[in-house]
């Protein structure tokens, strides 16, 4: 699903920090510009962040996050990079491969992308929930 984008928000999607984050994994850069192209669409005051091991999107709390799969499951493609949300609430759902519930009434959910085209109206549903989410305090 691809979504326009304002040129600042072109310049986060392909900054140095993305290219260094992503490095020699090429294969995860159409995953990545889908991926967090979609993240950076969901509204205002959206800030990124680069960490060693994930990408965090954050408002007033982090809300989505895109990483490479560091424990890889049985099943899974040798080459994707995973979306992970926070809710408050489980998701029950075929696409979700993994959920916890991080701290009381805060749920974290993986999906595993490997191709172009699995962010679809389904994900960016979730994701939507999540950027909503993101804007509470810590206790709801």
């Amino acid at each position: 699903m691809r979504q326009e984008l304002s040129p600042e928000l072109m310049e986060q999607l392909y900054s140095p920090d993305a290219a260094a984050f992503w490095g020699d994994r090429a294969w995860a850069l159409p995953l990545w510009e889908e991926a967090a192209g979609a993240i950076l669409s969901l509204g205002e005051g959206i800030e990124v962040r680069y960490a060693k091991t994930q990408v965090t999107f954050r408002t007033r709390n982090g809300f989505a996050f895109l990483s490479p799969p560091y424990r890889r499951r049985k099943g899974w493609p040798e080459e994707c990079i995973l979306l992970t949300f926070g809710l408050g609430y489980p998701v029950e759902h075929p696409r979700i491969a993994v959920k916890t519930e991080a701290a009381p009434g805060r749920w974290t959910h993986h999906v595993v992308l490997s191709e172009p085209g699995q962010v679809d109206e389904v994900v960016m549903g979730w994701l939507r929930e999540a950027y909503e989410f993101s804007f509470r305090g810590r206790r709801g």
